[in-house]
């Protein structure tokens, strides 16, 4: 597992922002991403999408960094459910491109809305415990509602069975996002499913 600061760090990348009054934003993004550094922004380099600068969020920004470095439109997005808030890990290409805990589901779903606007394929997975099973199911609707694929896991069961590497180089991660990023990862890792419950609507 990378960040998309290694990655960058690796490979590097030059953007191009084509409208003047977004390149601040831009910066601002850069800058709260930690990628201030590594990024170019110049004449010359790949033209950052309107539909990234319109969607006013640095998660869509990383996101769409990850998939340009990695060559990939498959972005997995671990949900770890809570009563009060949820942390959110997206992974593309095997980077984790983002992660951070929201308040609520509203971000989520603009985020997801605007990722699969750029024409990526979102899989969502939300690990829940039993308690919130009727808002697993609400979120679950509302993000397949925006044309995700959608799995509901049992966090406890998830947790179980996926084993993670030392993520240390990634960073501070809250407890939340590194159980969401365990949820994100639980497939890609081989988890058997017979351990893991999961549920279609």
């Amino acid at each position: 597992m990378r960040s998309l600061v290694s990655e960058l760090t690796r490979r590097g990348l030059g953007i191009n922002v084509k409208d003047p009054r977004a390149i601040q934003k831009v910066y601002s993004w850069l800058s709260e991403l930690g990628l201030g550094l590594l990024v170019e922004v110049s004449t010359t380099g790949i033209e950052v999408p309107d539909a990234v600068l319109s969607s006013g969020d640095p998660a869509v920004f990383a996101c769409w960094l990850a998939m340009t470095l990695t060559a990939t439109r498959r972005v997995a997005l671990g949900v770890d459910l809570g009563s009060r808030h949820l942390g959110l890990a997206a992974v593309v290409g095997g980077v984790l491109a983002f992660s951070c805990v929201a308040r609520n589901p509203k971000r989520l779903v603009h985020v997801i809305s605007a990722l699969i606007g750029l024409g990526a394929e979102v899989h969502v997975r939300i690990g829940y415990s039993s308690h919130l099973a009727a808002l697993a199911k609400q979120l679950y609707k509302k993000l397949e509602a925006v044309g995700a694929q959608v799995e509901l896991l049992g966090n406890e069961q998830v947790k179980e069975s996926v084993v993670l590497g030392d993520f240390t180089q990634l960073g501070k991660l809250s407890s939340h996002e590194l159980d969401a990023l365990k949820i994100a990862l639980a497939r890609d890792a081989g988890t058997s499913y017979s351990r893991a419950s999961t549920h279609r609507y």
